[in-house]
């Protein structure tokens, strides 16, 4: 288990910079690794260096890439910092990514009904299934302009979150948080639906709102102000 730690660590230092070919030939090696490592009832750990990254991060990174080139569903265990809890969870994955050295693993999350990046280092517990994946194939997003990439389909939007809203910093992709003096936040994300900020905000109610100073998108919060008449009126 020893040599098979330290030859897995040094495979996922190698495929950080190989080619598409020779990165196919590590996954595999990878793969095979990483099952004879697991057989070991205490495989020991060991210090990969300075660069050499988390061991248990790199066998799961290898376990959850294999998942989704096998297209197998994985149960995930997964915490949630901002309400300090844990939520199971089964997902479609995708692929491994990274970005400023943080990896993650790209997947269709079934209890959201939405893609999201999972941290691999906030993941308890990953079970790779023998179930199918249920959605259509896709590559994992490109990180390498960063984790919320601009595109002309999409529209800068800021919320002000009340504390019992925070939770959507650690649930939904958003650009940058700005900390409040009342415990609250404001965030910047990226809109590519209004339709879907409809749902998010008639959710949030009454502990978010969209922030625009400059008269910019009046169309949000008006949308949303009629969808929340609507939907109070059913009440009435």
């Amino acid at each position: 288990p020893t040599e098979a730690t330290a030859v897995i660590v040094a495979l996922r230092a190698l495929r950080n910079g190989a080619r598409p070919d020779t990165r196919e030939v590590v996954d595999r090696a990878l793969a095979k690794l990483e099952a004879a490592a697991a057989a070991g009832s205490a495989a020991p750990r060991i210090d990969p260096g300075a660069d050499g990254g988390d061991p248990d991060t790199a066998l799961l990174a290898t376990r959850l890439q294999d998942a989704a080139d096998r297209g197998r569903q994985v149960d995930l265990t997964y915490y949630v910092p901002s309400r300090d809890e844990e939520s199971v969870r089964t997902v479609d994955p995708r692929g491994v990514v990274s970005t400023g050295g943080v990896a993650y693993l790209d997947a269709w999350c079934h209890l959201a009904g939405a893609p999201r990046l999972f941290r691999l280092d906030r993941i308890r517990e990953a079970v790779v299934s023998e179930s199918p994946v249920v959605t259509d194939p896709e590559p994992p997003r490109d990180l390498a302009e960063g984790m919320f990439a601009r595109s002309g389909g999409t529209t800068p939007v800021t919320l002000r979150l009340d504390p019992p809203a925070r939770w959507v910093v650690e649930y939904y992709p958003v650009e940058e948080v700005r900390p409040q003096s009342d415990g609250g936040v404001e965030v910047d994300l990226l809109v590519a639906d209004p339709r879907w900020l409809t749902r998010l905000l008639l959710r949030l109610t009454p502990h978010a709102r969209v922030v625009d100073p400059d008269g910019a998108h009046p169309e949000f919060t008006q949308t949303y102000t009629a969808a929340a008449r609507s939907t109070l009126g059913l009440y009435t």
